[in-house]
């Protein structure tokens, strides 16, 4: 699981407090799979904003002191709210082999990204009707 040629110019990074969905918030979501059970918990998310795409789930592990974030490539993951889980299909070795996220490789997401996503830009935005 390598995370190798993305284009970080357009990814923004977006952290788990402020991410919705099935909870309020997806802080202190725990990133689980059907063979290992816990394997990390969700720190955030990396997105093309204007895209809407998700491109990584950032995963952390171990405790305080020997802390390390994960980028785990996204791809579709089962919600358990018993557990206030995202289940995934990656396990612990797989994880330790993804690119360790570098906060400042990515921007965090603004406002700026908001109106981007809200309003994308379309090539033809400036055609005028016929």
């Amino acid at each position: 699981m390598t995370t190798e040629g993305f284009d970080r110019s357009r990814l923004c990074y977006l952290d788990a407090a402020s991410v919705a969905g099935p909870f309020p918030t997806c802080a202190d979501v725990d990133v689980w799979n059907d063979v290992d059970g816990k394997i990390g918990q969700l720190d955030g998310i990396v997105l093309d904003a204007e895209t809407r795409h998700v491109h990584y789930l950032v995963v952390a592990t171990g405790g305080t002191f020997r802390r390390r974030r994960y980028l785990l490539p996204f791809r579709p993951a089962r919600i358990d709210m018993e557990r206030h889980a995202l289940c995934v299909d990656a396990h612990k070795t797989d994880l330790m082999r993804c690119k360790e996220f570098e906060p400042a490789a990515f921007h965090r997401f603004s406002d700026d990204d908001l109106i981007a996503a809200l309003f994308p830009r379309s090539s033809d935005h400036d055609a005028q009707p016929a």
